[in-house]
């Protein structure tokens, strides 16, 4: 039961931290239109400082998971479940975190579920899948989510 109360509140919290991230970068001034390439090549200056500042929050946003992933584990294992479950927990909220809200932003910001970033995990994925790195992200996602409630059943 608690497996599924950490995919509730995750999901939650996913989709409220996705629209706050994507409200505070419209109000940067990025927005689809200048995330059209052909419309940018004028402002590539200005682009590049947004990189930059998506990219300081892409940061941050990895940092938060973590920490809080941690902290469920901790708790978990506090509350007398085992350590392997505990893990699970932590990664479960991860997991969840990573599936809801960088598919939710990356739609928001691009109009695509299958959005792979430039920075972060989504370089990896397009230095080895290519063309198929959209899928290939997606399915790692779903993958993950799997995984962690496997681990969190145990």
């Amino acid at each position: 039961m608690i497996t599924l109360h950490i995919i509730i509140a995750t999901t939650l919290f996913s989709i409220m931290f996705a629209y706050r991230n994507y409200w505070q970068i419209e109000q940067q001034g990025v927005t689809q239109d200048f995330l059209d390439f052909n419309r940018a090549l004028d402002q590539q200056a200005w682009l590049y400082s947004n990189d930059l500042f998506k990219a300081k929050w892409h940061k941050w946003q990895f940092a938060l998971q973590i920490y809080i992933g941690v902290v469920i584990a901790f708790i978990s294992f506090v509350s007398d479940y085992s350590l392997l479950n505990s893990l699970g927990h932590g990664l479960l909220f991860g997991a969840t975190f990573w599936l809801i809200f960088d598919t939710l932003l990356g739609y928001l910001l691009t109009g695509s579920l299958f959005h792979v970033d430039s920075n972060g995990i989504g370089t990896i994925y397009k230095k080895l899948f290519k063309k198929y790195a959209p899928l290939a992200l997606a399915v790692s996602k779903v993958l993950f989510v799997i995984v962690s409630v496997l681990i969190s059943l145990l």
